[in-house]
C-alpha cells in the first residue's frame, strides 16, 4: 500500500528543481522543443502552471509514502481544471524514483490518487505521456486510461 502525503515546501523545492529539468529533457527527447530552448521553455511552463508554488489554486502536489514504513518513494501532481463543461483532474506529473520502480507504486498511487478524486466529485482522470515513454504507455493502458488524441510526426530531414 501506498498513501499520498501533501508535499512540504521542502519537497516541493526539490520536486520544482528536477521536474523543470525532467520535462525539458522529455520535450526536447520528444521533438517538441530544441534542446537549447528547452530548459527555459519548460521554466516558464512551470511558473504558470503552478504561480503560487505547491500552494497553488486548483493543484495538490503529493510525495508517495511506502504506507508503514513511510519512505517516499516519488511524487504526484494533478491540477482540477474544466475540460470544456466537465470538471476532470489532470495528472502533470507522476515519478516513481528509480530505485522503486517496478514494484508497483505507480499503480498504487493512481488508484490512492482515484480515491482523492472521486471524493471531490471529478467524474474524469486525465494525462498526457510522451510516446516514447513506453512503459509508462503499458501501465496507463493496464489500469484502464484510453487515448483521446494521437499525434504523429515523420522526420523529413536531418537536423542539426
Amino acid at each position: 500500500m501506498v498513501k499520498l502525503k501533501k508535499m512540504t515546501e521542502g519537497d516541493f523545492q526539490s520536486f520544482f528543481q528536477y521536474s523543470i529539468e525532467s520535462y525539458a529533457k522529455e520535450k526536447a527527447a520528444s521533438g517538441n522543443w530544441g534542446e537549447e530552448e528547452a530548459l527555459e521553455n519548460s521554466k516558464k511552463e512551470f511558473q504558470k502552471l503552478l504561480p503560487n508554488g505547491k500552494d497553488s489554486e486548483n493543484n495538490e502536489l503529493f510525495i508517495i509514502v511506502e504506507d508503514g514504513t513511510e519512505e517516499k518513494v516519488g511524487h504526484i501532481w494533478y491540477a482540477a481544471k474544466l475540460h470544456g463543461s466537465q470538471k476532470e483532474a489532470f495528472i502533470y506529473d507522476l515519478l516513481v524514483y528509480k530505485e522503486h520502480r517496478r514494484k508497483g507504486y505507480a499503480e498504487k498511487a493512481i488508484k490512492a490518487l482515484e480515491e482523492i478524486v472521486k471524493e471531490k466529485q471529478i467524474p474524469k482522470l486525465s494525462l498526457h505521456v510522451f510516446a516514447h515513454n513506453k512503459g509508462a504507455l503499458s501501465l496507463y493502458d493496464k489500469i484502464g486510461f484510453e487515448p483521446t488524441n494521437v499525434i504523429m510526426s515523420k522526420q523529413l530531414l536531418s537536423v542539426e
